[in-house]
């Protein structure tokens, strides 16, 4: 029999496209800051059997399924081993822009041998200066536990880091951090704002003296916030800083919100953004009508 004629590629893509379109994704969360989206697992499997049909069918496929990879494991550190050993992620699948791996900083109280161990090893020191070469701008930090065992992913990073996303500033953030300076990070966001009694001078930080854009969320309403910015008020602010963002539900006003931010020196939202040259010496607040999980970047 005649082999069938091969498919271009073009068409190939259109019938990927609008296959992902309806196919199921993994629901996002709160610390999935760009809202990235992920394909279940029973959609990536349905992919991959497709590369079946032919070399084309192979190539398309992988551009699709391997750009953006969720990957759960019982075992952090195994993984971590498997790729410090061989860069299997890294150089294998060149397409590769998103990667999230859940239990990653599985931290098991199984005594010496535990992945708070394997990450001193050396194979895992290469791979971090790896990394740190590929120049990694984005990175969503989430410690658990004893979060100085994060430190070093962080600091691995910290010449070409430009936007950090963690969960709660400043009592979250490892301290050995704090004195570190990050010449190119110029946004930081975060989900909860605490700890300002503990660390009123946080944001004196060498950390943050290059941020020009922070981005928190509007919670427990106008008194705690007016109460907040009073102390921030009175010390030093970053000399870098521009915008001090807000984010509030999607279709939701705040009035007591953009009150409290003309108070301390805002202006309107369309007149955020600032001359060149021009240095603020107050803190700058304005709502925002984003959603919360955007990251307006």
């Amino acid at each position: 029999m005649p082999s069938a004629t091969a498919l271009p590629v073009e068409v190939i893509d259109k019938i990927l496209y609008y296959f992902c379109g309806d196919a199921s994704y993994k629901p996002t969360d709160d610390y999935n800051s760009a809202k990235a989206s992920f394909l279940n697992q029973k959609t990536v499997k349905d992919l991959l059997s497709l590369q079946l049909l032919g070399h084309n069918w192979a190539a398309a496929v992988q551009h699709i399924v391997y750009r953006s990879l969720y990957l759960t494991i019982p075992w952090g550190n195994q993984l971590l081993d498997k790729i410090s050993s061989g860069n299997m992620f890294f150089s294998g699948i060149p397409r590769l822009r998103q990667l999230t791996l859940n239990h990653v900083m599985y931290k098991g109280d199984v005594g010496p041998g535990s992945f708070y161990e394997r990450i001193k090893d050396e194979n895992m020191r290469k791979l971090e200066l790896e990394q740190q070469r590929k120049g990694i701008k984005v990175l969503e930090l989430m410690p658990t536990g004893n979060n100085e065992d994060s430190k070093r992913v962080v600091i691995a990073r910290r010449n070409s880091l430009r936007v950090l996303f963690t969960d709660t500033l400043p009592c979250y953030l490892p301290q050995s951090l704090h004195m570190t300076r990050f010449p190119k990070l110029r946004i930081v966001r975060n989900l909860y704002l605490d700890g300002l009694v503990r660390h009123p001078d946080w944001f004196e930080w060498p950390m943050f003296q290059t941020v020009e854009i922070f981005i928190t969320r509007y919670r427990r309403g106008y008194a705690y916030w007016q109460e907040d910015l009073d102390k921030i008020m009175k010390r030093p602010m970053p000399p870098n800083l521009k915008h001090f963002v807000f984010l509030i539900h999607q279709n939701t006003l705040h009035v007591e919100l953009i009150t409290a931010g003309f108070s301390y020196g805002a202006r309107e939202p369309e007149e955020k953004h600032s001359k060149k040259g021009e240095r603020y010496d107050r803190l700058r607040a304005y709502p925002t009508q984003q959603p919360e999980n955007k990251m307006p970047v």
